[in-house]
């Protein structure tokens, strides 16, 4: 209970941003290589990890731990939407967003690194899918979540300047789509 509660705390001041960003010059997919063992071992064998990432990727300026926290909630989330065994795919790309692309994700036209993760899980409803970014909100067990990793990632992800677009319907998995801007 109070390794939990330290966790949440931590959580919480993230959250809230009374920790100090220590941004650096990152390129996601040696961040994602890092990270491909510890995920895999987290997914268990019942999830299969697709690594589908771009030659050549662009660098982005941001937190590197705060950016493996925000992969690493996505995994988990998307590992919970899938029952049984299936699939995530974590794909990387360079985008060049026209003002018409740019504007409907709310951000300015311009370079961007595109990282999107795909799973063949249970997929949401509208009415989920517009309450998954709000603090405290989670469709898991009390033990096996706070509802504080998608709100966190969204606050990250506005925090560095970028999107995120979530597609999903019920029965056919969900998309995650975080664009964040070239350095």
């Amino acid at each position: 209970a109070a390794n939990r509660a330290a966790k949440l705390t931590s959580k919480l001041l993230t959250f809230s941003r009374q920790k100090i960003s220590e941004a650096k010059s990152i390129n996601l997919n040696a961040l994602l290589h890092k990270q491909q063992h510890m995920l895999e071992k987290t997914l268990t064998v019942r999830i299969n990890l697709t690594l589908n990432l771009q030659e050549n990727l662009w660098n982005v300026w941001l937190d590197e731990g705060d950016m493996e926290d925000v992969v690493l909630n996505i995994s988990i989330n998307a590992m919970h939407a899938i029952e049984g065994n299936g699939q995530l795919t974590v794909q990387t790309s360079n985008q060049q967003l026209n003002q018409m692309d740019a504007k409907s994700l709310g951000i300015t036209a311009g370079d961007y690194v595109m990282l999107s993760f795909i799973d063949n899980g249970c997929g949401m409803d509208k009415e989920t899918k517009e309450k998954i970014f709000d603090p405290f909100f989670t469709t898991k067990k009390l033990e096996e979540g706070t509802g504080l990793g998608l709100s966190m990632a969204y606050g990250f992800v506005q925090n560095s300047g970028g999107a995120i677009k979530v597609y999903s319907e019920p029965g056919e998995g969900t998309q995650f789509t975080l664009y964040l801007p070239r350095y």
